[in-house]
């Protein structure tokens, strides 16, 4: 059996940005004690990937971010800082409400 390698092209520089944002909710614990578990359609869990899913590849984060967690009602996030950290860019958002 022929063994394989794999070699890199090019070394990572850490001081440089990541292209994907790292999601971080400064309030998680109030938004997941906000779900009554009759009322939600989508877990909150669900709704946090939706969320991840609408930073993960932009530049310029936006600064309301809306999602669904069922159908006539939306969850709001709202944008609080990015930065960049051991190369990782970390973008915060902030729980505001259910709407």
């Amino acid at each position: 059996m022929k063994t394989k390698y794999l070699e890199m092209s090019e070394s990572v520089d850490l001081q440089e940005p990541s292209t994907i944002n790292h999601l971080r909710l400064d309030n998680l614990d109030e938004f997941l004690n906000s779900y009554d578990p009759i009322a939600y359609y989508v877990s909150p869990f669900s709704v946090l990937a939706q969320l991840e899913s609408k930073v993960k590849l932009h530049r310029d984060p936006e600064e309301i971010i809306f999602c669904t967690y069922k159908p006539d009602g939306e969850v709001m996030f709202r944008f609080v800082n990015q930065k960049i950290d051991k190369g990782l860019k970390i973008v915060t958002y902030h729980y505001l409400s259910h709407v």
